[in-house]
């Protein structure tokens, strides 16, 4: 057995031998999975905490009278133990980390009287590892019988089970200038002077000494890799042949055929970076198990989950995808650009202007627009919320509030997200199907011409006014994980600031509430003035579906025949369909989607049909092409559902006749 004699104090007080373990290869490991510090020390160095303790507990026992329950106790043996979890904090030395396993142990302890009682007691065992590829050893245990001061102080980062950082929202910033303070010295001078701060990807790289390289990867979908031991890569040669390398720790390779603008080259470089950062103890980690698929990571451009959803590597990826912005974008620099050119603009802040302002600092810093638009809303610009919105694949024209906008609120939603949140908030739900709100460019607004007007075809779009002041016609909505978290109050557009949302980057979203009496009393006075397109018909449709069907043809002015055309089938086929007593909920979203109805009045016509939205993923698709039942046709709706393996909405003329009972319908 080899021993470490251990100078420095690692909680034990005094000098102290511990043993040394090493990787034992009894067990392979599985390179579709990551390994706790836990399982690494257990299955893969043969650390055997039920002898752990039980040496503990008859060697210290003096100790262990002192916990409160055992002072009686002459003797103690551990019965049995279970983990509870690990301590640590990030950004240690590699060459010794410490990690602390807490323990839960059930110990048996018998008095003087031969007498015996069971006790609960925590333990603390402390390894310190060295995870340098060279060495991966760990010296330990030290035991203390309970947890008696937490590994992590003030302004440290706390680790988790895989030692990965747990990073919180407010955390970002802190981390990103603990590295502009080790390899930028100078930059808080720079500032102080009044100069403005800029970095970029390759500079950081150089100054962390790692070596960049731009390469053609084998795999398509690759931005970028980064090494931290050698290991292989499939690459392509100038003739597009593939070819494998060894790569050099400390090696990041950058893909020319995907990172061809600046913005994207710079971001992968930085993002590359960030993972040498934040993950290297992670990946030593695992080379601890003698993986040999341990060595690298790559940023893609798309998502390929390996692992369960927010497992290490989902949270890896995603610190890593935030990060790099707090980096390019430096806080106090960027304040200062954007403030300059507000006031160029006398303090305007209007969608002109922050859209020429997330430009600038697009170009200036070598990001994305995206990147640069987010940045802002973490920086208090949140009028940068309303520019380059995209909701089901389209762009939605860029829009401002009448005043400064609220923070956390979006008043933009895609027609699948509405979707959802009908279904789970039954208040939402009756809020939007009684027509007086409009689902028009992503937004719930309301259904007035002030607001909404409609192209010669019958397109609805917002009018000037209602794309500046959205707040004022429009249904805000907080999305979870990236900005705060909200309450729905009696139905109303609401705005409120809560506490912030950590811990989930996946969007989700619930309805703002909106400030108290003033704003109801403006509802009131604008409902009293409301002028609802189909409001008439609403109140007026017979209460049989067949008739309801006629009366909405009539109104509209189109023929059986027209619509018959716009389903796809024939005149006979869809007289069929129009004369069952009991019409399918995909039936009549099919016809509602090709007569382009409003959406209350689609409820409506499901209502009367007999038919009811279940809490199942085709019923959510159903409810998303009602919304953006002006927009889409049938033939589109029976594409996305043929894509997703649903059944069609209509089935083909020539399948037979229909299920029910044939009525004539005039």
């Amino acid at each position: 057995m080899e021993y470490a004699i251990l100078l420095k104090d690692y909680g034990q007080g005094c000098i102290t031998a511990l043993p040394v373990s090493q990787c034992t290869g009894e067990n392979k490991p599985d390179f579709r999975r990551p390994y706790t510090a836990y399982e690494v020390l257990t299955d893969f160095f043969g650390e055997d905490m039920s002898l752990v303790l039980g040496n503990y507990l008859k060697q210290e026992i003096k100790t262990v009278r002192k916990q409160k329950g055992m002072e009686r106790a002459k003797e103690a043996r551990l019965l049995s133990y279970y983990y509870l979890t690990t301590r640590s904090k990030a950004q240690q030395p590699v060459n010794e980390t410490l990690v602390d396993f807490m323990i839960r142990g059930k110990v048996e302890g018998e008095t003087e009287e031969k007498d015996r009682f069971v006790r609960d007691m925590d333990f603390k065992v402390r390894y310190i590892l060295d995870l340098r590829p060279c060495e991966q050893k760990c010296i330990g245990p030290l035991i203390f019988p309970k947890e008696d001061e937490d590994p992590v102080s003030d302004g440290e980062i706390p680790a988790n089970d895989y030692l990965l950082p747990i990073l919180r929202a407010e955390d970002y910033e802190t981390v990103a200038h603990q590295i502009l303070r080790k390899y930028y010295p100078e930059y808080a001078s720079r500032l102080s002077e009044g100069e403005r701060f800029v970095m970029n990807g390759d500079d950081l790289a150089a100054r962390m000494n790692l070596d960049v390289r731009d390469v053609h990867f084998a795999d398509p979908a690759t931005l970028g890799q980064i090494y931290y031991n050698f290991g292989d890569a499939e690459l392509l040669d100038s003739a597009g042949r593939k070819y494998t390398e060894q790569i050099n720790p400390g090696t990041i390779l950058i893909s020319i055929d995907n990172c061809q603008s600046p913005s994207i080259r710079n971001s992968t470089v930085c993002h590359e970076c960030c993972h040498m950062v934040l993950d290297r103890t992670f990946f030593l980690l695992q080379m601890m198990t003698g993986c040999p698929y341990s060595y690298y990571t790559n940023r893609r451009r798309e998502a390929r989950r390996v692992y369960r959803k927010n497992g290490p590597v989902d949270w890896m990826e995603l610190q890593c995808e935030k990060l790099p912005a707090y980096l390019l974008m430096e806080s106090q620099s960027t304040k200062e650009l954007v403030e300059a050119e507000l006031q160029r603009h006398q303090g305007i802040r209007s969608p002109e202007v922050m859209r020429g302002i997330i430009d600038m600092v697009s170009v200036r810093n070598k990001v994305s627009r995206s990147m640069a638009k987010y940045r802002l809303i973490e920086l208090g610009y949140y009028e940068a919320e309303g520019i380059r919105c995209f909701v089901d694949g389209r762009s939605v024209p860029d829009h401002g509030c009448s005043s400064s906008w609220p923070e956390g609120v979006t008043y933009t939603i895609s027609a699948y997200q509405a979707a959802e949140l009908a279904d789970a908030d039954p208040e939402f739900w009756h809020l939007i199907s009684g027509g007086r709100y409009r689902y028009v460019e992503g937004h719930f607004c309301l259904n007035q011409e002030a607001y909404v007007k409609e192209t010669w075809n019958g397109i609805p779009y917002l009018t000037s006014y209602a794309r500046t002041h959205i707040d004022e016609c429009c249904l805000g909505f907080a999305a979870h994980g990236r900005y705060r978290s909200t309450d729905f109050r009696q139905g109303r557009v609401a705005r409120t600031k809560t506490k912030l949302v950590t811990g989930q980057y996946r969007p989700g979203y619930t309805l703002v509430a909106e400030p108290g009496t003033e704003l109801y009393v403006k509802e009131n006075e604008t409902f009293r003035h409301d002028s609802y397109l189909w409001g008439e018909l609403l109140y007026a449709l017979p209460s049989d579906f067949h008739e309801a069907v006629n009366e909405i043809l009539l109104k509209k002015g189109i023929t059986q025949e027209t619509l018959a055309e716009r389903l796809g089938v024939e005149r006979r086929t869809l007289t069929k369909y129009l004369s069952q007593d009991s019409p399918t909920l995909a039936h009549v979203v099919g016809i509602c989607v090709a007569l382009q109805l409003p959406f209350f009045i689609s409820e409506k016509l499901i209502e009367l049909s007999g038919n009811a939205f279940q809490r199942k993923p085709l019923h959510h698709q159903y409810r998303e092409f009602l919304f953006q039942a002006e927009k889409l046709t049938v033939s589109r709706c029976e594409d996305i559902l043929a894509e997703r393996g649903w059944p069609p909405l209509f089935d083909s003329p020539d399948q037979g006749e229909m299920k029910g009972a044939v009525r004539s319908i005039s």
